[in-house]
Order: structure tokens, then C-alpha cells, then sequence
């Protein structure tokens, strides 16, 4: 999925008027997905490994990452509301548990915890730990750039 800057929940792709059926917005979402992959390997390919990873943690990138989750929440009825019962269950709640188990590994106010997780935890993993107030985060470009 590719970020447009101008993409609002009225006019994103899968609230068309008229209304797509679940698997129509599914399609949709996988071939986005896809496209977003492809984005992600061609970058991969074409780039030294530290500047990938440091296009990887750009926030717009994660940011894309993550709106493929939130779209796929909107498949499915308000009866059988499919998307948004399978992103609760498998999406967001291994998150907060991952959360949980970082703040229980740090033991003192010095210590310091390299966390590394796929690129789709981040924008979540970020937020709970930007929103608890109790750690610190830093960007990876800090230690990818060696400032």
C-alpha cells in the first residue's frame, strides 16, 4: 500500500460508495499488499543493507505498514464483522503482550534493551511505548547512522 497523503477514511479505497463485498475488499488489500512488498524488495535490492534499514524505519513507512491493518479490520459485514475480529485476535493482541514482556525485561533506570521485531509490530510497538511514558525509544537511525 502506498501512502497518498491525501487518502481519508471517506475515500480510501475500500469505502467506495456502493460498497464492495468482503472478498472484493480482500482482493484489494492483498493487491496492495502486494504492491507495498514489491516496494519494500526493489528498495531491498537496490540499496546497501543499513540504508534499507534505515528506509524501513522511516515513520511514513511504518506508518503504510500498518494502514494495511486497519483496512483489513473494514472486511466483512457488521453481522460478520471477519477483518476486524481477525486483527484484534492476531494482530493487536500479540502486541501489548509483546510490549508487556519489554518493560518486564528492563531491571534498572540505566539499563538499555536493542529491540528488534518485523517491520509491521513497529508503528504499535511505538506507540505503546511513546504512549506509557515509563521508556525511552530511540530511533534506529541513531545507531544505524552512528550519531
Amino acid at each position: 500500500m502506498r501512502p497518498t497523503g491525501t487518502e481519508t477514511w471517506k475515500t480510501s479505497p475500500i469505502r467506495q460508495p456502493g460498497g464492495k463485498n468482503g472478498s472484493q475488499i480482500f482482493a484489494e488489500i492483498v493487491k496492495r499488499g502486494e504492491e507495498w512488498a514489491g516496494r519494500v524488495q526493489e528498495y531491498l535490492q537496490s540499496h546497501p543493507i543499513r540504508e534499507f534499514l534505515l528506509w524501513l524505519n522511516l515513520p511514513e513507512n511504518w506508518k503504510t505498514n500498518h494502514r494495511m491493518y486497519m483496512h483489513l479490520a473494514c472486511v466483512g459485514s457488521r453481522e460478520e464483522p471477519a477483518g476486524a475480529m481477525w486483527t484484534a485476535r492476531y494482530w493487536y493482541y500479540p502486541n501489548p503482550l509483546i510490549y508487556k514482556n519489554l518493560t518486564e525485561l528492563i531491571r534498572s533506570n540505566g539499563e538499555r534493551i536493542f529491540v528488534l521485531y518485523g517491520a509491521g509490530h513497529l508503528y504499535l510497538l511505538h506507540q505503546f511505548l511513546q504512549e506509557s511514558g515509563t521508556l525511552a525509544v530511540e530511533p534506529a537511525e541513531k545507531y544505524l547512522r552512528g550519531r
